[in-house]
């Protein structure tokens, strides 16, 4: 089967990339042959494809106002995407495409071209873009689903986007214009990582077509297994934003003796560098930025436990899905996919988002464990993993689906 990845990323830079990038492996690994369409971009690893990529499109820099006004049209609907992507159907003829971020920089124009050449379509959800026009459902930091059914005046009004009526506006336009043109009908069907999101995007009625559950899997190869090191105390690792709930983190941390690392960077670090060093944590809480990938293995391989703070609706997070194959317990804010992935007292522990008392109580809780209490965790974490997360059994059931849509079966 000859499978067309589409994803507006082409480079390591978070979830949706990782998952694309060990997808592209597990299809191969299967005897599948992969193609991709994605936007054009220097880091973008090498690819036989690239003469038919988009043109970058990048709204958020240093732009002239005409330069926004002549792109503007481009983040709703791209005939020329629609044409790139038509000549490279008409060169490679996929069996099915398998879409991931798409909106803005690719457009749902190529959801148009997909359909006229009768290539069959599945979409992994990863975010909550087709609900809310900014994707995490947060306003100014507090939960809003104003938009979910499908009116995105709040948007607009609340400057949910960077907080700029421009890009709020454009978000909103495209929001419209792919529900008002049923955009999502035209897709096969839909992936949601994680039940919470499956409910979500089925109680909105955004799309006629299916919503099926599948959990993210690891990348072959991943070696399930508890590591024996534990000295490290707990660690953060990820973007340092506010949804992340980092404050809410380095404030309950003031209140206990606990050791922790963040790894990371963001639009946050100033602010808890500042923190830390108000309150005399310095030399507790070590906020260490960005770590390559063979640092940040040893810094969670040294870990006793993983914390994710989030205080948005978190979908099905690597963080945890990796602490829990090298058998660290995950400590996580009870929010959007988080309580699937972690299980209350077996798998880790789990807390009340936004509340810096509640994560505290999860800290001493967690600190009271006797070494055994400890060890079962651990072991019970690496089982869990092994069962959810795995690849083989994630590329069995995929290639099913694609198989299913490509042949016109119901699902």
């Amino acid at each position: 089967m000859k499978v067309l990845l589409i994803n507006k990323f082409l480079y390591p830079r978070g979830g949706s990339e990782s998952y694309c990038f060990a997808l592209a492996d597990l299809l191969k690994a299967m005897g599948h042959q992969v193609i991709w369409f994605s936007m054009k971009d220097e880091r973008n690893i090498p690819c036989e494809q690239s003469a038919f990529f988009a043109d970058n499109v990048d709204f958020s820099g240093n732009q002239s106002p005409i330069q926004k006004i002549k792109g503007a049209s481009r983040l709703i609907y791209s005939k020329e995407n629609k044409a790139r992507i038509s000549a490279l159907i008409e060169q490679e003829h996929p069996d099915v495409a398998h879409l991931n971020l798409v909106h803005r920089h690719l457009t749902f124009s190529i959801v148009d071209a997909l359909k006229e050449h009768h290539v069959p379509m599945v979409f992994t959800m990863h975010d909550l873009i087709a609900l809310c026009p900014n994707y995490t459902m947060l306003s100014h930091g507090s939960i809003c689903e104003r938009c979910s059914s499908g009116g995105y005046r709040p948007c607009i009004q609340q400057k949910c986007v960077k907080d700029s009526t421009l890009k709020s506006l454009l978000a909103a336009l495209e929001a419209r214009h792919i529900r008002r043109g049923h955009g999502y009908d035209q897709i096969n069907a839909f992936i949601a990582p994680s039940q919470f999101l499956c409910d979500k995007l089925t109680a909105s009625h955004f799309s006629t077509s299916p919503v099926i559950r599948m959990t993210n899997f690891l990348p072959l190869g991943t070696r399930y297994e508890r590591q024996s090191d534990a000295s490290g105390g707990f660690l953060y690792f990820g973007r340092l934003s506010h949804e992340k709930g980092v404050r809410t983190l380095v404030r309950a941390f003031a209140h206990c003796e606990e050791t922790l690392t963040l790894a990371g960077d963001g639009e946050e670090r100033e602010w808890i560098a500042g923190f830390l060093r108000d309150n005399g944590m310095e030399g507790r809480v070590r906020l260490v930025g960005f770590q390559n990938k063979e640092s940040m293995g040893a810094l969670l391989s040294s870990a006793r436990a993983v914390i994710v703070p989030s205080e948005w609706y978190e979908n099905c997070p690597y963080t945890i899905m990796e602490a829990m194959s090298m058998g660290k317990p995950v400590l996580g804010s009870r929010i959007g996919g988080i309580p699937e992935l972690v299980e209350d007292g077996k798998t880790g522990l789990l807390f009340e988002p936004f509340q810096e008392k509640s994560l505290l109580e999860a800290l001493h809780r967690f600190a009271g464990l006797t070494d055994a209490e400890y060890a079962a965790m651990a072991d019970a974490s690496v089982a869990a993993a092994k069962s959810k997360f795995d690849a083989q059994a994630y590329g069995e059931r995929l290639v099913r689906l694609y198989e299913s849509v490509e042949q016109g079966r119901s699902l």
